[in-house]
C-alpha cells in the first residue's frame, strides 16, 4: 500500500495546450487622468491574420477601432483614419 501511495505522487503533468488560432474578449475600461474619469467598453477579436479592437463610450457608441491584416494596421476615429504597415509605426510621431 505504501508503495501505491509513492507512485500515485509521480503522475505525470499533462504538457500546456497550444493557444487557439482565434479567440474574443470583452470587457469594462476605466480610465482617469487627474479629475477626469471615462468609462466604457472594450472588445478584441483576433485571429492568425487579423485582429479587431473597439473601445465603446458608456452608451455603446464606437470610439476608436484598430484593425490589423496583411496590409498593416488601422486606427478609425470619429475624426480621422490612420494607416501603417504595422502598430509601431502606427504609434510613432
Amino acid at each position: 500500500m505504501g508503495a501505491a501511495l509513492a507512485l500515485g505522487g509521480c503522475a505525470s503533468v499533462a504538457p500546456p495546450m497550444a493557444p487557439p488560432d482565434g479567440w474574443a474578449f470583452e470587457g469594462r475600461i476605466a480610465l482617469t487622468r487627474g479629475d477626469e474619469r471615462l468609462s466604457g467598453q472594450l472588445s478584441w477579436q483576433h485571429e492568425a491574420a487579423r485582429d479587431e479592437l473597439r473601445m465603446r463610450g458608456p452608451l455603446g457608441q464606437t470610439m476608436a477601432r484598430i484593425g490589423r491584416d496583411a496590409a498593416g494596421v488601422t486606427l478609425d476615429t470619429a475624426d480621422a483614419q490612420y494607416r501603417a504597415p504595422d502598430a509601431e509605426a502606427l504609434t510613432r510621431p
